[in-house]
């Protein structure tokens, strides 16, 4: 290989290398888990500490009745929690 042809490999080699930066460098501000696995947690611990494993409670509330499930993953919330 003479000169020339190891210019243009080592331009194309550091090309590729901030092209690799950049696209790693902006997945990092995405978040991967939402604040929903928590709640999903917590839900399964009350069910094994309270041995019900038929009905869902969060916080002391029921999960499926009330608007609570709806108010803690509401879009609005999970921006607030991610920023």
């Amino acid at each position: 290989m003479d000169t020339r042809e190891q210019d243009v490999q080592q331009r194309w080699c550091a090309l590729f290398i901030v092209l690799a930066i950049a696209v790693n460098w902006s997945g990092l501000c995405i978040p991967i888990l939402g604040p929903d696995a928590a709640v999903y947690a917590s839900i399964a611990k009350t069910m094994v500490q309270q041995h019900n494993y038929l009905e869902l409670f969060v916080h002391g509330h029921d999960w499926l009745d009330t608007r609570l499930g709806k108010l803690l993953l509401s879009p609005r919330r999970t921006a607030k929690i991610h920023r």
